[in-house]
């Protein structure tokens, strides 16, 4: 185990995407697919942390408030759980992690094996923000729950107060589990975690469970000080559910959590209710299927809400091999079939493993959508990111949805991999209030040489903004010139 990193990394900074070029797509058995897009946005690609194999399981959440980037990953060498956070004083370089040396890097959980299936949620305050990571326990098949508060002030150690809570433990010899494919989302400093509880026989159902803190002594969970301080409840099971579980909140800190369900070969969102619903306890919670004709869908799911519980799906479609999107029709969501329109966007190609995709909405409720492209069957796979093209009028639109007449969203290749055969096979993105894409995710170079892996971020760059004397009447000068900041 690790406890501590000395400095780590030279980061590289590239402005602009890389494309693809538009020439023989058809002779390659592309058919409708589209090349990538000319650029429409420019952006920095950075490492943070290249010290071993980092990154296979990663979470991206954004503070708004004080402008701060914060991400858990995985460390699959040591079997740890790591988070970067950006330094106060970013022009002293006296971090120990991130583009020149801009962010810290810490172990938070180095007992067993720990952090896969991480996600992250932030809960900003000027004072101190709060920050939520759930992730899973290897080493006694258990869910745990971090809690980090940044005080904002620490240059090198930044962090206060961490520690994590053990939710649920399974039975590691009988390859019982609770905490696989977890997301946590929260509100008002209150967590709500989805997760797996599932097994190695196929006479036993899987259960998509969902937790969160209670009263003391009033739930029916939780161990340790957390005795019967959390509630998990079982929401829907069926052999494999609840995989690539992903969890958002409205407005109103309504949850709902979007899952895979193989059995049905189709994603599944079940939101809570309070009554009158098909699943959950005494049918609190409403579960729906968004099922695409034959098609197998749902693998890699991401789910993003809008304030009013409209959700908004990104999942792959293994029939074709393509990025899916789905949303309800209807607002609210009121999601029962036939209120569900699903789009194909762009190619993915197939994968062995896992293909990261994470879904996030813009300030005016439209997705944007980082995935991994393994499209090209010669080439590396790539991180590219798609969004409406109104989202970027000056460029062209140049997928989705494929197979109809005219497209209407822009698809960019963000990072190429070049050598490198596992891009973006993890991948989080969070888009800030200004409406500026981040994106953390995995690169493995393994191939031809010794596994060596890395945590990426990618942002984009936010445009000049111009200040100047015409408002006050003053023709004579322009003022100053403002660019924005990496977050």
């Amino acid at each position: 185990m690790r406890y501590f990193r000395t400095v780590l990394t030279v980061a590289t900074l590239m402005l602009g995407p890389v494309f693809a070029e538009a020439t023989d797509r058809e002779a390659r058995g592309l058919g409708d697919l589209p090349a990538k897009a000319v650029e429409a946005s420019e952006w920095f690609i950075d490492i943070l942390d290249d010290t071993t194999i980092v990154g296979p399981h990663i979470g991206v959440a954004y503070d708004d408030l004080n402008e701060k980037t914060y991400v858990s990953y995985y460390d699959a060498v040591n079997g740890d759980l790591w988070f970067a956070w950006p330094i106060l004083d970013a022009a002293d370089h006296n971090g120990n992690c991130g583009p020149d040396n801009t962010f810290n890097c810490l172990p938070v959980d180095t007992e067993g094996n720990v952090g896969m299936y991480n996600d992250i949620a932030v809960r900003a305050s000027t004072v101190s923000s709060t920050i939520y990571i759930s992730y899973f326990d290897e080493t006694n098949h258990a869910l745990k729950v971090m809690e980090v508060h940044n005080d904002h002030t620490y240059n090198v150690i930044g962090i206060m107060a961490p520690g994590y809570r053990t939710i649920q433990t399974g039975d590691p010899h009988n390859d019982l589990w609770y905490g696989k494919h977890t997301s946590v989302s929260q509100r008002l400093g209150v967590p709500i975690v989805a997760y797996q509880k599932g097994n190695a026989f196929h006479f036993i159902d899987e259960v998509q469970m969902v937790a969160r803190p209670v009263a003391e002594d009033t739930g029916n969970c939780g161990e340790g000080e957390y005795l019967n301080d959390w509630q998990c409840d079982s929401i829907y099971s069926a052999e494999g559910a609840g995989q690539y579980a992903s969890i958002d909140l409205d407005s109103g800190g309504n949850p709902s959590v979007a899952f895979y369900d193989p059995g049905l070969g189709a994603p599944v969102v079940a939101t809570e209710v309070g009554g009158s619903g098909n699943c959950g306890p005494s049918n609190s919670w409403s579960c729906i299927a968004v099922p695409n004709g034959t098609d197998s869908t749902g693998k890699f799911l991401s789910l993003a809400l809008e304030a009013d519980g409209t959700p908004h799906l990104a999942y792959y479609n293994a029939t074709d091999q393509s990025l899916e999107y789905a949303t309800c029709a209807l607002p609210g969501g009121n999601c029962s079939l036939p209120n569900w329109q699903t789009a194909r966007i762009s190619a993915m190609g197939t994968s062995l493993v896992d293909m990261g995709i994470s879904i996030d909405l813009d300030p005016g409720g439209d997705p944007v959508i980082a995935h991994q492209d393994a499209s090209d069957p010669i080439g590396p796979a790539v991180l590219a990111i798609a969004r409406p093209w109104t989202l970027l009028p000056d460029s062209t639109p140049n997928c989705g949805p494929l197979g109809l007449v005219g497209f209407t969203w822009v698809c960019e290749w963000l990072d190429s991999g070049g050598a490198t055969l596992s891009e973006a096979r993890a991948v989080s993105l969070n888009v800030n209030q200004a409406g500026h894409a981040i994106v953390a995710y995995h690169e493995l170079d393994d191939y031809p040489y010794t596994a060596e892996g890395k945590v990426k971020l990618a942002f984009e760059e936010p445009p000049l903004v111009f200040s100047d004397g015409f408002e006050s009447g003053d023709f004579s000068f322009w003022s100053n010139v403002v660019t924005g900041t990496a977050p």
